[in-house]
């Protein structure tokens, strides 16, 4: 998750079992909707520019190539 969710940038991270930060959390964006909608702005910006397509295939055809020793 630390790859995709940077806590209070583009999400929230709450360790396991610990209902009473989640709760914390959710009532963040019940009170501060703006804040809200720019973690997920910033969520879809993440994965467009870390997941797209274009990134997937760069990363494959560098592995494919350093597999190969053509590097």
């Amino acid at each position: 998750v630390p790859e995709v969710v940077s806590d209070d940038v583009n999400g929230f991270i709450v360790q396991p079992k610990n209902s009473q930060n989640l709760a914390l959390n959710i009532e963040k964006f019940i009170n501060l909707p703006d804040k809200g909608k720019k973690m997920g702005e910033k969520g879809k910006e993440l994965v467009n520019d870390a997941f797209s397509i274009q990134v997937i295939v760069k990363k494959k055809a560098e592995l494919y190539l350093s597999l190969l020793g053509k590097n």
